[in-house]
């Protein structure tokens, strides 16, 4: 199951799948628009604020070729962010890492990955000082809104 949740005025978004099954190809789907949107609030802003991005991810199976490429893109339209991608699989931790070595992020963005929540926030906190309070707000709104 697929949720998310964002602080426009933080620029901060939590997007989550949820559940022990493999996610539906319309969750991608639903992740690839958050993040377009997302994006697009970021790229209005035009200010140096930097974008937070929390993706976790406690499915099994990866997303598809075709849908790791469209949210990549997706991000990489973002101009300044932070990117945590966060999942319990320590495969899933490996593949991305894989990705980021191959794929480096681009100047300004920084990607990490993290095998639980709680050290993504520590992470985003060491980013932004106080950010942690909102992206905690926004991990509890999106698990809720996943169902």
């Amino acid at each position: 199951m697929f949720g998310h949740a964002q602080d426009d005025g933080a620029t901060s978004l939590v997007a989550m799948m949820l559940g022990p099954a493999a996610a539906a190809a319309g969750d991608y789907d639903r992740l690839v628009s958050v993040i377009q949107r997302f994006g697009d609030l970021a790229l209005r802003r035009g200010d140096d604020a930097v974008a937070h991005i929390l993706l976790y991810v406690e499915t099994k199976g990866p997303p598809s070729p075709k849908h790791r490429k469209a949210i990549a893109a997706a991000a990489d339209r973002i101009p300044l962010h932070c990117y945590a991608f966060v999942s319990p699989s320590t495969i899933a931790r490996g593949v991305n890492m894989a990705i980021q070595l191959l794929a480096p992020a681009r100047a300004g963005t920084v990607r990490v990955t993290h095998a639980s929540i709680d050290d993504a926030l520590m992470w985003f906190e060491t980013q932004r000082p106080g950010s942690s309070a909102v992206m905690h707000m926004l991990v509890e709104t999106a698990r809720a809104s996943a169902g």
